[in-house]
């Protein structure tokens, strides 16, 4: 079809007319069809669409992981410090061989701090797992995650009477 300003305005109003049709709840191309048909013109404009992939992944659906350097070997206590979000149910999952340590709820509120029992990292390292709550949503990142040597529990001195 050669391109004239008489096929270029049918081209355009085919494309308006397909879009208030897509947003009235017409399908396009059911009513292009019929009106081709009921046109002694048989040109029928032509209709670009791109559609956004909707497929998601089924990991990407739960959750994201964390890059920690965890160096093996070592022991430390995971520290989870939320922001000002709020995502309920949102665990962070630590993985250390066939071990895995849940830290519970840990966007329930705004600031919320949450810290393991001390994890030692096996030879073949650790993962980190965000898993989402309901909502689908975290705003955890490396930077609210650490992993620190654990606090020597205080020693408490004993007085002594000498005398």
């Amino acid at each position: 079809m050669a391109l004239t300003k008489r096929n270029i305005k049918r081209v355009t109003v085919g494309l308006a007319a397909a879009s208030t049709m897509a947003f009235a709840g017409v399908n396009p191309a059911f009513a292009a069809e019929e009106s081709a048909e009921a046109s002694t013109d048989t040109t029928v404009a032509p209709t670009e669409t791109t559609a956004a992939p909707t497929e998601t992944t089924e990991a990407a659906a739960k959750g994201h992981a964390l890059e920690l350097d965890l160096t093996a070997g070592t022991t430390c206590v995971v520290t989870i410090r939320n922001q000002f979000s709020v995502h309920p149910d949102t665990d962070v999952e630590v993985t250390v061989g066939d071990k895995v340590y849940v830290l519970s709820d840990v966007e329930a509120d705004p600031d919320k701090v949450t810290t393991s029992e001390p994890i030692t990292v096996g030879d073949a390292g650790a993962s980190v797992f965000v898993k989402y709550g309901p909502d689908g949503k975290s705003s955890l990142g490396e930077d609210n995650v650490s992993c620190e040597a654990p606090k020597p529990a205080p020693v408490v001195a004993t007085p002594t009477y000498t005398g």
